[in-house]
């Protein structure tokens, strides 16, 4: 109750020293789902900012990273030969590859195990290529991609 007493005082009162504030928020990191929830965003945020390179790795297709164009090289924009699957498929396919990716990584951080906090994490992190390069192996095989 204190605590709380606290965190809500250091936002209340601006004139007062912020050592409750970071005492607060420090506080608020001991608590397990607060925790978990931080390291899902922070999982996701580095899955999505390497997706695409994790496209190009899959299907040899042109894409590149974020920062140096994306899909501007994708084969997809080439007439007359076979289309990378992710870009071919456009928002459907990135959602079936990322979204699987993320909830598998929702599933290994939230659901209950007995494992502690740093193994989830690791293993929402291997999550990344395990279920990102199934999803890939799956599309193009049934996509035809490398037929």
């Amino acid at each position: 109750m204190y605590a709380n007493y606290l965190w809500f005082h250091s936002f209340a009162d601006p004139w007062s020293d912020n050592r409750h504030l970071t005492l607060s928020v420090l506080s608020m990191l001991s608590i397990p789902f607060v925790r978990r929830l931080f390291a899902f965003l922070l999982v996701v945020g580095i899955s999505g900012l390497f997706f695409i390179n994790f496209c190009s790795f899959i299907y040899q297709c042109g894409c590149d990273s974020l920062w140096n164009g994306a899909a501007t090289a994708c084969n997809v924009h080439i007439p007359a030969i076979r289309d990378c699957p992710w870009c071919a498929l456009g928002i459907w396919g990135g959602f079936l590859s990322f979204g699987s990716v993320v909830t598998v990584q929702g599933l290994v951080l939230f659901f209950p195990s007995r494992l502690g906090f740093w193994a989830r994490l690791g293993a929402s992190v291997a999550v990344f290529p395990l279920v990102g390069g199934a999803t890939g192996l799956l599309l193009g095989w049934t996509t035809g991609y490398w037929g």
